[in-house]
């Protein structure tokens, strides 16, 4: 009896979280960066054609069809912290979703 109520536990917590997470599909315009700050600058050289062959670290625009989960959800500032899922592994940072 000892032993089954921390797994017991643990396991509930496993389902609880999993259900939490609801797994969603990139539209193909969405932006993501790893580091929140890296935003502006990111969306300023996509902007600018002069510096077309110029990279942010961390940031990239999100292919279509891509899979990722909202771990934060932030409305006020359309920045919601997500797991995109992307090979070889997943990696966690900001979206930043274009308004409709």
């Amino acid at each position: 009896m000892k032993r089954s109520l921390p797994i017991a536990l643990f396991l509930l917590g496993i389902a609880i979280a999993g259900a939490q997470a609801k797994s969603l599909k990139a539209a193909g315009k969405e932006v993501f960066c790893q580091n929140r700050a890296s935003f502006p600058e990111y969306l300023a050289v996509e902007s600018n054609k002069q510096f077309k062959y110029h990279t942010v670290a961390g940031c990239r625009q999100v292919a279509k069809g891509t899979r990722y989960e909202v771990l934060e959800d932030n409305v006020e500032t359309g920045m919601d912290k997500v797991r995109l899922f992307v090979w070889p592994r997943p990696t966690v940072g900001y979206m930043l979703t274009e308004s409709e």
